[in-house]
């Protein structure tokens, strides 16, 4: 189960979030969440490049490791954007073919959240763009 914040990197949208979850308040939770949700979209940003620069750069494999037998809880945040995502043409010639066909972000994001074969892949955005 889940739940979250429409725009985390919107001090207003953060704050309905806390409203919902903590009638009472609980400032804090803004203070905290709106830098990190700004630090993360950068961080998509670089994600995005990754396709974008045509494999130039690359990405990390990210895992969570955790010590003892407790719960534990995360917070995953998200972006999403609308629209096609293409490498410019500067980026590809005869030496950087063409590695990534153009597509559409929210299809993407379908097939990652239902495909089994983008839950087993390695490389998810691959996997998506070859099926």
């Amino acid at each position: 189960k889940g739940l979250g914040i429409d725009n985390a990197t919107s001090l207003e949208e953060t704050q309905k979030f806390v409203n919902l979850m903590w009638p009472t308040g609980k400032d804090q939770f803004c203070e905290v969440i709106n830098p990190y949700a700004k630090l993360l979209g950068n961080l998509t940003e670089f994600a995005l490049e990754v396709v974008w620069s045509n494999d130039r750069i690359k990405a990390c494999n990210h895992r969570v490791i955790t010590s003892g037998k407790g719960e534990r809880y995360s917070l995953g945040l998200f972006t999403f954007n609308n629209g096609v995502i293409q490498v410019p043409k500067e980026l590809v010639d005869e030496k950087h073919p063409l590695l990534y066909k153009p597509f559409d972000h929210p299809e993407f994001i379908r097939f990652f959240l239902n495909a089994d074969e983008a839950i087993k892949s390695a490389n998810p955005i691959k996997t998506f763009l070859i099926s």
